[in-house]
């Protein structure tokens, strides 16, 4: 009889297999957390009590595995349990009153999604976020549906989807008072100096990398909240389909010196290190400004951007 282990569970990445672990199916394709999914399991009867597997749970893909004499549940990495009202392009944008086609751009812009060879993709990024990539039987068509909760609450989704409003901006706050840029983006108030792109960013310094990207013909956002777990908010965004990259790429420039800066610098750069696989970090500081097209366009080129073909 299959023993009440499951409550251990295995992380799974070897490219070929079909199932996955309880955590790795709650936290790379549904975006939920772990005890979220257990407790789905248990309330939907693919689970008992105990956490072994039912007869429900076996008929839904359910299979009782062991790794290094550990057992485990392994599930159809397309398995959802959750019950969610899930929602396609068309029936978001009807619900924020835009084309299918403008709310893809912006999903492709924050890297939710990735372009396929028929339709959208989603990238590990936009499971994190609870998305469900399907595809149209008739033509193989992929595309990814979203709970409706993460549309409405999800704050990286409100980020951008706040491009489609004209809200106010809050007043402006110098960069003395504003050393730390972690609260939130939605409600951050604008930098005080203007870029050629029409950013406003927070220092001098600022303004020479914005405009360098500017110049370069790159695609980026300035102040993006991250889409993770932890709430951080790095300089600049190079959105993936701007970029010959698999991976979202991230700017952040230290050009701060004092104590909780410093500190607040390391805590993000091992955030950084955390999302590694997804994200591709890369650091500037005051030294690189004085030669910044040979370091940033060779600090690019290893994250698959060749600005002379931009």
């Amino acid at each position: 009889m299959f023993s009440k282990c499951f409550y251990i569970d295995i992380k799974l990445n070897h490219p070929f297999l079909r199932k996955v672990s309880t955590s790795k199916l709650a936290k790379e394709f549904l975006g939920v957390s772990t005890d979220e999914l257990w407790k789905a399991l248990i309330d939907q009867g693919f689970l008992s009590e105990s956490r072994e597997l039912t007869d429900k749970g076996i008929k839904a893909g359910g299979e009782p595995k062991s790794f290094n004499n550990v057992n485990y549940v392994a599930w159809p990495s397309s398995f959802d349990p959750l019950n969610r009202n899930l929602l396609g392009t068309k029936e978001v944008g009807s619900k924020l009153k835009v084309s299918p086609q403008r709310i893809n751009k912006l999903l492709n812009t924050g890297g939710f999604i990735e372009k396929a060879t028929k339709g959208w993709s989603i990238t590990k990024l936009g499971r994190r976020m609870g998305g469900v990539e399907k595809t149209y039987t008739p033509t193989g068509a992929k595309y990814v549906l979203w709970p409706e909760k993460t549309i409405d609450n999800n704050r990286h989704f409100k980020q951008i989807f706040k491009t489609l409003s004209n809200s106010d901006i809050e007043p402006e706050k110098t960069e003395e008072e504003s050393p730390s840029k972690e609260k939130s983006t939605l409600n951050m108030p604008k930098g005080k100096y203007k870029t050629n792109d029409g950013h406003y960013v927070r220092s001098r310094a600022e303004v020479i990398i914005d405009n360098w990207l500017f110049e370069n013909k790159l695609p980026h956002a300035y102040e993006r909240s991250v889409p993770i777990e932890e709430q951080v908010v790095c300089d600049w965004y190079i959105p993936s389909f701007g970029a010959n990259t698999t991976k979202s790429v991230y700017i952040e420039f230290w050009g701060m010196e004092t104590d909780m800066y410093l500190e607040r610098k390391k805590e993000k750069q091992a955030i950084y290190r955390k999302y590694s696989e997804e994200l591709y970090l890369i650091e500037l500081e005051d030294k690189d400004l004085n030669d910044l097209d040979r370091v940033l366009s060779s600090k690019l080129t290893g994250a698959g951007i060749n600005v002379a073909h931009t």
